[in-house]
């Protein structure tokens, strides 16, 4: 089920929905669809968010309602990096992949801890790979 709130951010809820809640933030809206989409029909819910600072705003109120946030690294207002400096002040659990389709700078990736990079165009299965194995290293499945 697909549902867009207030905030013009989308919920996607899979009626099977037994694993965890996931966070995805990126500036291109077919990206976001085709993530949450997947990933619905994979069990997980997943909410999307294509600005950076309503995604922070919804860690700040709901930080206990997320396991993890999967984030592009270069969007307007604020980089992922910046996000998931943020988000970990908020809450060192969450969990967080970054996409990218360019070059990593290796001084502002040492910046986050915890964190996972998949280069972009992601296929779908290392996508879901990379989620179910952190998940499963911190014991959340």
């Amino acid at each position: 089920m697909r549902t867009t709130d207030e905030n013009n951010s989308t919920l996607v809820e899979s009626s099977n929905s037994i694993y965890k809640n996931i966070m995805i933030v990126d500036d291109e809206p077919d990206i976001l669809n085709l993530f949450s989409d997947y990933l619905q029909m994979k069990g997980l819910k997943v909410r999307t968010f294509k600005d950076p600072l309503q995604a922070l705003s919804e860690i700040q109120a709901n930080h206990s309602s997320y396991d993890m946030v999967i984030s592009d690294i270069r969007m307007p207002q604020m980089s992922g990096i910046e996000l998931a400096k943020r988000v970990g002040k908020i809450d060192s659990k969450i969990q967080v992949i970054f996409m990218t389709a360019f070059d990593l700078e290796h001084d502002k990736i040492k910046q986050v801890s915890n964190a996972e990079f998949l280069r972009k165009p992601v296929r779908l299965e290392n996508l879901r790979e990379c989620i179910f194995r952190i998940l499963e290293s911190k014991g959340q499945i």
